[in-house]
């Protein structure tokens, strides 16, 4: 049920909240977010036409599930608290409780543990004056984890118990094994270790009793936590590994990814840091499947610690191997490329090959790649190209008349250059400057004239304001800045805008390249709005620090050494991905990456060297660049 995967184990029966919480449930079940908030605007409309108050706080609910599907915290604490309003308005005592537990598990969720706690107080004084026990012992529940978010494990403790022994007096198994779960966290909390393994057992026995696995599992992990605060690694294991068997059963890969973080360090504790570092990046990659931020972030610290703890335990023969190697690594065969100490096993090199079709995913697409005559916008168009694209590239550039004089590249050779990056040998040179109105008119005719339709736009070209050469950068006008980012930001949203009838419904893809940190207008992120109504996605991409013709040039006038920099293809090769999605997928990650980096997208270059996204590096040795 929706509503209680929202709730995070507030062990409260959402379904028998009341009539306008099933509602809610039966409207978003089975859809995608944006199917979710497209149906609750309906039936709200309808309820306010109709002027049923009801039907209107049903509507309301259903849309705080598809604003939490999009990951849109603050929206969904605003949608669900005008539905609460809307609760005691039309006098549903019952549901408004529940509207509040929800606000309170919202509250939770976004880390404003002290406003989770006035809410959860508010409901319990609620379920006080109705005489609900069941709902109060859910209250207690919701005390008990604000006050371990605000790491005040006695008062935890107190409401932890309560709230079990009210589920004990109205019969509900459930209710009670969570809050038992709740009592064990807060006497680990306290330091408290053969209480809070009684506790965490007693809460597996009622799990188990009322049939529930999923409780089981959590119960479970907390016995096993219980047990590494005792120092027995052996129980902390044997628990940790019945909860993630019980997950792998239930498909639920982000219990099955804390089970593993429990196994880990309960492997480190037993001296076995390999075993430990495996399974912690084992359920690095569980979190990261289930989109667990936090789980992401609590695997990376404990890969981190364990690598450090891994190399330090790491006691092998340093002499050098005939490849000069003489540190050991992750990835190295023992005696050939890494330390001949170092145990001989067994491996396997494979290499896959495959035909060209496979390859050509954007097969019969157009696509228009502006500034393409070198640098990123060329390394684009090439990897548009090789993936079967009808690429036009613009750019001032022509034969016999570069635009820079160090690089002379046009867009003309790069549209005779695609057959020989392997691409279809669809090239398209046009000669224009997108500065001028008329020229990109002019464009948005002839590709409407030839194909009808435009698939993807790539907005590369930079705006070019006027300076003094001659003078240096103190000496130029004020203006120019201001003058540089305004018209960049302007020619590219008009580009756009004019491209916006023809460009495909439900597949049309635009792709603004910007400077990190510069990345997200207030003009871009409003076209963005407009033709995501449309079904076409515009994204704002940053890419890293590129080896570009112009910074090679530069690094052989200074003496620099380039380090770890992005080929001009990178940037293509996260186009070209993206734009090969189909378009639920499409949708999906448009309403999540508005504004990225292209290693968010893309991680390998063409020679197998992997960035990262979100990492930047520094280097500093004799005259090295800085490098992000």
């Amino acid at each position: 049920m929706p509503f209680a995967g929202m709730a995070a184990g507030f062990d409260f029966s959402w379904r028998e909240a009341g009539p306008i919480f099933l509602a809610a449930d039966d409207l978003a079940k089975d859809k995608r977010p944006e199917e979710v908030l497209t149906a609750a605007k309906e039936q709200l409309d309808v309820a306010r036409e109709s002027g049923d108050k009801q039907a209107q706080a049903s509507a309301l609910l259903a849309s705080t599930l598809g604003y939490l599907g999009l990951g849109a915290s603050e929206k969904t604490l605003l949608i669900a608290g005008d539905a609460r309003r809307l609760l005691r308005v039309v006098g549903r005592a019952e549901d408004e409780v529940t509207a509040v537990l929800l606000i309170a598990a919202l509250q939770l969720r976004n880390g404003a543990a002290e406003d989770a706690l006035c809410a959860a107080e508010e409901a319990q004084s609620m379920c006080k004056e109705r005489g609900d026990r069941k709902a109060e012992a859910s209250s207690q529940c919701a005390l008990a984890r604000s006050y371990l978010q605000l790491a005040r494990p006695e008062e935890a403790l107190r409401a932890a118990s309560a709230a079990a022994s009210t589920a004990a007096l109205v019969g509900d198994k459930r209710a009670q094994a969570g809050a038992c779960i709740l009592a064990s966290q807060a006497l680990a909390s306290a330091g408290s270790a053969v209480a809070a393994q009684g506790r965490a057992e007693e809460s597996v026995a009622l799990y188990k009793a009322a049939g529930d696995k999923h409780g089981e599992a959590q119960a479970l992990r907390s016995l096993a936590e219980a047990h590494l605060l005792k120092g027995d690694a052996a129980a902390a294991l044997t628990a940790s590994g019945d909860a993630a068997a019980l997950s792998v059963a239930l498909a639920d890969d982000a219990g099955r990814a804390g089970s593993l973080c429990i196994t880990a360090e309960a492997q480190r504790l037993s001296g076995d840091s390999a075993a430990a570092l495996k399974s912690a990046r084992e359920a690095l990659i569980l979190f990261r499947k289930a989109d667990d931020n936090k789980g992401v972030q609590l695997a990376k610290e404990k890969c981190a610690a364990l690598r450090s703890k891994s190399a330090a335990a790491s006691d092998v023969d340093t002499a050098s191997s005939g490849a000069g190697i003489s540190k050991a690594g992750a990835c190295c065969i023992p005696g050939v490329s890494g330390p001949g100490g170092l145990a001989v096993e067994p491996w396997v090199n494979c290499l896959r090959v495959c035909g060209t079709a496979e390859s050509k995913r954007l097969s019969g697409m157009v696509a228009v790649v502006t500034g393409a005559s070198r640098g990123t916008g060329k390394g684009t168009a090439q990897m548009l190209a090789q993936a079967g694209a009808v690429v036009y590239v613009t750019g001032r550039s022509s034969t016999g008349s570069p635009t820079d004089p160090t690089v002379p590249s046009t867009v003309d050779d790069t549209a005779a250059g695609f057959s020989k990056a392997g691409g279809t040998g669809v090239g398209v040179a046009v000669h224009m400057d997108h500065t001028q109105a008329d020229d990109n008119r002019a464009l948005v005719d002839v590709v409407s004239r030839n194909h009808g339709r435009l698939d993807i736009l790539v907005n590369n070209a930079p705006c070019n304001a006027p300076a003094d050469a001659s003078a240096s950068a103190w000496l130029q006008p004020a203006s120019i800045g201001s003058d540089l980012v305004a018209s960049t930001a302007f020619d590219r949203t008009a580009q756009t805008l004019q491209f916006a009838p023809c460009l495909r419904r439900g597949r049309g893809l635009v792709v603004d390249f910007a400077e990190a940190g510069a990345h997200n207008s207030a003009s871009g992120a409003a076209v963005a709005e407009q033709l995501r109504d449309r079904s076409v996605h515009l994204l704002s991409m940053a890419p890293g620090c590129v080896k570009s013709e112009k910074s090679m040039v530069s690094a052989q006038q200074v003496g620099a050494k380039l380090i770890d920099l992005e080929s001009t293809r990178f940037s293509g090769q996260a186009v070209a991905k993206i734009a090969a999605m189909d378009p639920t997928e499409l949708s999906r990650f448009s309403s999540s990456h508005r504004a990225l980096c292209t290693a968010a997208a893309a991680r390998f270059e063409l020679d197998g060297y992997t960035h990262e996204a979100e990492v930047q590096t520094f280097a500093t040795s004799g005259r090295t660049t800085f490098v992000r």
